[in-house]
């Protein structure tokens, strides 16, 4: 997965599917989650350490670095428990 992917995946993972409102917690544009998610650009470390905190999660989960920590959507949580 890479770190785009991971961003979009912990955002959803919480719940949060507004980008509109989640770009506004963490101070950035709704335009640059976009691009955040897209891969077109990367968030600078404070915004990552903003998603992360936003997110219930580590900055080593967002980066990739914890090798046993998996980002887990909401959908995959249903799955995994028989809903």
């Amino acid at each position: 997965m890479t770190l785009n992917e991971r961003l979009r995946a912990a955002r959803l993972a919480v719940g949060v599917e507004n980008a509109s409102a989640f770009a506004r917690s963490i101070g950035v544009t709704p335009n640059t989650v976009y691009r955040y998610e897209s891969g077109e650009i990367r968030p600078s470390i404070e915004h990552l350490a903003a998603w992360a905190r936003e997110c219930r999660t580590t900055t080593d989960a967002l980066l990739g670095l914890e090798p046993h920590t998996e980002i887990v959507t909401r959908d995959e949580t249903a799955r995994e428990c028989g809903s």
